[in-house]
């Protein structure tokens, strides 16, 4: 995330940035007489596209629940409601996963019967890597934060908001 605003729908012309033909832009600029002549039916020119209009709609969208009908996965809460609470997840041997985040790395011995296999005592969690912590954060703990997520509220470097 920027530490500073970005731009979304409206850009704000450079005076003294872009000729008025084809000739020299500065970097970071742009003719935009040009391109309202060039795209008089965008609505990036027309004000039906403003920043705020983006930004809401993103927010509708964002905390909305999505339902494809049943086709894939049904019904899906963007404000993570249902996250699931891995600290519930029953673990250990038989087929069971070998923590909530993996399955159990244990062999079931001769043949391939997974309720054979018997219960690791104990697995090891990641050992860092890229970013913060071993990235085995639970749902349920992180969906409030992640739920709080807006346009405009997120600081840099981190995925909490403001």
């Amino acid at each position: 995330m920027p530490s500073h605003r970005q731009l979304l729908s409206q850009p704000q012309p450079k005076a003294g940035g872009a000729s008025t033909g084809l000739g020299t832009f500065a970097l970071g600029s742009a003719d935009y007489a040009s391109l309202r002549s060039s795209f008089p039916g965008s609505p990036a020119y027309d004000g039906s596209y403003e920043d705020a209009k983006v930004v809401a709609t993103y927010e509708d969208v964002n905390q909305s629940p999505l339902n494809d009908g049943g086709h894939t996965f049904g019904l899906v809460k963007t404000d993570f409601s249902d996250s699931p609470d891995l600290n519930t997840v029953t673990t250990g041997g038989g087929g069971l996963p070998g923590t909530p985040y993996g399955p159990n790395p244990a062999s079931p011995g001769p043949g391939l019967n997974p309720t054979n296999i018997p219960a690791k005592d104990t697995i090891r969690t990641g050992g860092g890597g890229y970013g913060v912590g071993d990235g085995l954060a639970n749902p349920a703990t992180t969906r409030v934060n992640i739920a709080r997520q807006k346009i405009g509220n997120l600081i840099f470097g981190k995925s909490t908001p403001r």
